[in-house]
């Protein structure tokens, strides 16, 4: 119920930025490019018929892309942005997957071009496959392009990140941002007892070097 909430809240608020705030239509836009460092994937699993079970795999490193739509309050900046973390491959697993993230952003530019910006952003993720992510050891881990598993359904959630950034020139910056996305995924499986459901808790977390580009509009 809690990532409910917060994913609705996310949407809501995003929305609600863009149509009430129109001067952000005359702020800036950043497009922005970077790597995001080779990180981690864990899964717990927790039922009330089981015993809790815990699992921690690496992932490669990708590309992300992103723009950002933002306006200034002083020394405050906020906005909204969309990003894509381009697909990437999971040790043990077969086939690559990665996000698209929405959300909006706040960030903390202090007086000096030569001092660090600081700054967080929270919102929805959507996980992007080509329909072969699986791990081999576990069937219930298939899924389709649909984005089902052949005994369950996958349930996108909730993303934050927070991080520092530089100015290495008036439009010009580059961010290390720390990022945690997740995803549930829910299986069933048939028992002597009748079926059990089995939810996954995914959480995939990593460190990115981001340069934007600042775009007056």
């Amino acid at each position: 119920m809690k990532i409910k909430f917060l994913q609705t809240a996310s949407l809501f608020f995003t929305l609600l930025l863009l149509l009430t705030n129109p001067q952000l239509l005359n702020g800036q836009v950043t497009i922005k490019a970077g790597i995001d460092f080779p990180g981690t994937q864990k899964t717990s699993m927790a039922n009330r018929d089981t015993d809790a079970w815990d699992d921690a795999k690496k992932v490669r490193s990708g590309f992300y892309v992103g723009v950002e739509l933002t306006d200034v309050i002083r020394f405050i900046e906020y906005g909204i942005g969309i990003g894509i973390h381009m697909p990437r491959t999971l040790s043990g697993y077969d086939g690559p997957f990665g996000y698209f993230a929405m959300y909006p952003l706040l960030k903390v530019n202090l007086p000096s071009r030569y001092l660090p910006a600081f700054m967080a952003r929270g919102g929805y993720n959507i996980i992007l496959t080509n329909g072969k992510y699986s791990n081999p050891d576990n069937e219930s881990w298939n899924i389709n392009r649909a984005g089902r598993f052949r005994s369950g359904k996958i349930t996108n959630q909730f993303f934050y990140g927070f991080g520092v950034g530089f100015d290495l020139l008036p439009d010009l910056m580059v961010e290390a941002v720390y990022s945690n996305h997740g995803i549930v995924f829910t299986t069933v499986s048939e028992t002597y007892t009748g079926p059990l459901e089995f939810d996954y808790s995914v959480r995939y977390q990593k460190i990115s070097l981001v340069l934007g580009y600042r775009i007056p509009v």
